[in-house]
């Protein structure tokens, strides 16, 4: 367990650098058209102090990736950034390339590599953000920008389904301005291990581990990153029908468990299997504990369930999300 989770108070702030930024510009006179035509939500949401969270969903409504998207104003043409989970954007580049038809009037560029993505958690984040040039926090779904010599930065609030506080989106000139900026507003950095801590005691899926093509979005609680108002798109039918005809048939849940365990883990009860550990951590709050992918009806809060690791069997109980004493 890491020392600085383990010796927090209720004031800290900290500092999270996420690694393998992924960045992808979207232009050209269709890339609106072409974006809606992609992803869950309903790009007409999107505006220029506006963020718009949603999936790339595979035809069976499995998680591809899931965006952050943002109007891009930087250049002589309307253009789109999308921010992908860690490590996607080569993948998520090529398969928007393969979606391109003849008539799309869209061009893709990699841009991660211009660009550093801080996460700032903690109840004194407005005040560490004054030293960046913000006298103010964003609202939920809101977009700030700032512009100096060393290029622009964004903010704005994540998705409290998806990530924990502020994300700092900024050009790779100003990594050790800004990193400079928040130690000396008395930021702690997290290691990436402390980070996992505060993401599972918040019940937030991640990549690989619940963010996968093994599920879909309404499986791992991304209802807000769904519309149900806008045309077709890719993997609808599937996650529309999960909806009308009540088919999300497993979730993702938290667990209270009686020992330490590894991921992957197969869950049992009434001597069947029933799901599997997806994350697991030790926490300096809760002790042992972990996500996972449940059936229903041993999903629901308080239910008891086995996982059969070595003579001793551990135990696990179900837990809303995210979890409390």
């Amino acid at each position: 367990m890491g020392e600085l989770i383990q010796n927090q108070n209720n004031q800290d702030t900290f500092f999270y650098e996420q690694p393998l930024v992924g960045v992808i510009k979207v232009s050209g006179k269709s890339h609106a058209d072409f974006l809606q035509r992609q992803t869950t939500n309903d790009f007409r949401l999107l505006s220029s102090e506006r963020i718009l969270t949603t999936v790339l969903s595979s035809p069976t409504g499995r998680i591809l990736d899931v965006l952050y998207l943002f109007e891009d104003q930087s250049g002589n043409e309307p253009a789109i950034q999308a921010l992908t989970l860690p490590g996607n954007a080569p993948a998520t580049t090529s398969y928007f390339n393969s979606r391109i038809f003849f008539m799309d009037q869209v061009k893709l560029l990699e841009i991660s590599d211009n660009y550093i993505h801080i996460d700032l958690i903690g109840p004194n984040a407005g005040q560490a953000l004054t030293w960046l040039g913000f006298d103010s926090l964003p609202e939920t779904g809101q977009l700030l920008t700032t512009q100096a010599d060393a290029g622009v930065i964004r903010l704005f609030q994540h998705n409290s389904q998806l990530g924990l506080g502020f994300r700092i989106c900024a050009t790779s000139a100003w990594q050790e301005r800004i990193r400079s900026s928040l130690f000396e507003a008395g930021v702690k950095e997290l290691t990436h291990n402390d980070y996992e801590i505060l993401r599972v005691e918040a019940g937030l899926p991640s990549k690989p581990n619940e963010l996968s093509n093994e599920y879909t979005p309404l499986e791992v609680n991304l209802e807000s990153a769904i519309s149900d108002e806008k045309g077709c798109y890719t993997g609808q039918e599937v996650i529309t029908r999960q909806t009308t005809y009540d088919k999300v048939t497993r979730k993702l849940v938290g667990l209270f468990l009686s020992a330490e365990t590894p991921v992957a883990a197969q869950l049992q009860a009434e001597g069947k299997p029933v799901g599997a550990i997806t994350s697991a951590v030790l926490s300096s709050r809760f002790g042992p504990i972990a996500l996972a992918i449940v059936k229903r009806p041993y999903n629901q809060p308080d239910t008891l369930l086995i996982l059969n690791e070595g003579e001793n069997p551990i135990t696990a109980r179900v837990t809303q999300l995210p979890f409390a004493p």
